[in-house]
């Protein structure tokens, strides 16, 4: 037989061969696979040196991956992280797009989609400041007593933070120092109260209070 005559017999019954084998090879590897969704937290990288994320930016998003059933239910969510790159950003509001490519992980899986597929993204110039410190005091000394006066060490304190933060403040107050029932002087350390702000306190350790309390008339 003729080699030309060869390949070309029973041409039809050849092709439906290497149609069906392909179609079985994509039956076969896509067998078990399926999708799972993940709630992967954002991570923001390169934040340039002077500016500091502020106000209510996204923390994570819904990440669809691709993969064997059995491989994508032992995977944690915590192995899946969304990066933002940051490197050049600008003071004030911008619009990151993300993308599968922004999804890292050590997995080896096919990431389909990503939702939401953009964020805002706020940064704030960071400046420092000195403000004053106020000492809070609660109660009331022993009867017969007054609290004369109060001093507190060191006076005032450096602060670091977004500038929207920093800038409206003219004081920071401490933690409460209770007097009920004093009717002598009494120095107490304390701490400086920054609860609810987005700001940090450049010295370190506590406050030093002394109150001073003297009997009533005089």
């Amino acid at each position: 037989m003729k080699p030309k005559a060869f390949v070309f017999e029973n041409l039809g019954l050849k092709l439906a061969s290497l149609i069906f084998a392909i179609i079985l090879w994509f039956f076969v590897m896509s067998r078990g696979k399926t999708e799972m969704s993940f709630q992967s937290p954002l991570e923001f990288r390169n934040i340039p040196k002077n500016l500091e994320l502020v106000g209510e930016t996204t923390r994570s998003v819904n990440v669809w991956i691709q993969g064997q059933e059995s491989t994508l239910r032992g995977l944690k969510g915590d192995e899946v992280k969304t990066v933002v790159d940051l490197a050049g950003a600008k003071e004030g509001e911008g619009i990151y797009h993300i993308s599968p490519e922004n999804v890292k992980g050590s997995f080896n899986l096919k990431v389909v989609r990503v939702n939401p597929s953009s964020i805002k993204v706020r940064l704030d110039r960071v400046i420092t400041k000195t403000v004053e410190l106020r000492p809070t005091i609660v109660g009331k000394p022993a009867q017969g007593y007054r609290m004369k006066k109060i001093e507190i060490h060191p006076p005032s304190v450096t602060i670091e933070g977004p500038k929207r933060e920093v800038d409206p403040l003219r004081f920071l107050r401490t933690e409460p120092i209770d007097i009920t029932g004093n009717h002598e002087d009494f120095t107490q350390e304390g701490k400086v109260d920054a609860s609810g702000k987005n700001i940090r306190i450049q010295e370190k350790g506590s406050v030093e209070i002394k109150v001073f309390i003297i009997k009533e008339g005089r």
